[in-house]
């Protein structure tokens, strides 16, 4: 199962990578990538048992 989520969340950083120059020119798209980071970390979270508020770190 672990695997899998590491798969899972190389895929989400990928993205997240792919969107850096789109980010600086649309908001939707720096939008889209924050979530996309966010839920990649909160992933790595679950597995590693840690726990961070997004809301503290922004």
């Amino acid at each position: 199962m672990d695997k899998k989520i590491d798969t899972i969340i190389s895929k989400l950083d990928t993205a997240a990578g792919m969107l850096i120059v789109a980010a600086m020119k649309d908001q939707t798209v720096k939008k889209a990538m924050r979530l996309i980071s966010e839920s990649s970390f909160e992933l790595g979270n679950l597995i590693g048992g840690g726990e961070i508020e997004w809301e503290k770190i922004s």
